[in-house]
C-alpha cells in the first residue's frame, strides 16, 4: 500500500496487478476510526 512501490511497480510492470491484503486495509481503517475517536 505504499504509494512508491505501486507508482514503481506500475512504471516497470504496468501490466501486473497489485493486490491489497486484508490486514493491511483493516490496519489502515482502524487507525483512521481511532482518529476519529479521538476528535470526538
Amino acid at each position: 500500500m505504499w504509494k512508491p512501490f505501486r507508482n514503481a511497480t506500475l512504471a516497470r510492470a504496468p501490466q501486473a496487478a497489485i493486490l491489497f491484503d486484508k490486514f493491511h486495509v483493516f490496519r489502515h481503517l482502524n487507525e483512521a476510526l481511532d482518529k476519529v475517536r479521538k476528535s470526538e
